[in-house]
């Protein structure tokens, strides 16, 4: 949490343009970006146009550009696409909605060693929410290779 303070710090002296420039670059969706500043998407495409925007929000998306600065260097080479999978396989809580509620700490803990471990996910997701296996685990759909070759989905099995 230290390095993302610190990297937040570095990148909230830059212009918000500047800010918004690598956020598009980073493949997030603007709606993404919106919900990680706490604004609408008309907000964030005021900033495009070169409006202002409070001092609250600049920090806000340099929190966000330091965030993905530490995902590229722990080889992340998609980090929109990591931040947008689900934190554990079956369970409806992924690390952008984490990082939304606030929990980038959480976030960090996923990519400590670039594969976290399964009681490490679990840890995270009892931080989380420590009801997660009762209300964000769905285990009434799968997803399976259908014969086309395409990631579909189907009813489970029930055990």
């Amino acid at each position: 949490m230290d390095d993302l303070e610190a990297r937040q710090q570095e990148a909230a002296a830059r212009d918000g343009g500047e800010l918004l420039a690598d956020l598009g670059n980073s493949g997030l969706a603007w709606r993404d970006v919106a919900r990680l500043a706490g604004v609408t998407v008309p907000a964030v495409q005021k900033w495009r146009r070169g409006e202002g925007m409070s001092g609250a929000r600049r920090l806000a998306l340099a929190r966000i550009v330091a965030l993905l600065n530490i995902l590229g260097e722990h080889f992340i080479s998609d980090p929109a696409s990591w931040l947008e999978m689900p934190v554990k396989e079956g369970v409806a809580v992924s690390r952008l909605e984490l990082l939304i509620q606030g929990r980038f700490d959480l976030v960090l803990l996923l990519i400590a060693d670039g594969t976290a471990p399964a009681v490490e996910i679990d840890r995270v997701l009892d931080e989380y929410d420590p009801d997660w296996r009762s209300s964000l685990v769905d285990d009434q759909f799968e997803s399976f290779l259908a014969s086309d070759g395409v990631v579909s989905i189907r009813v489970a099995p029930q055990a």
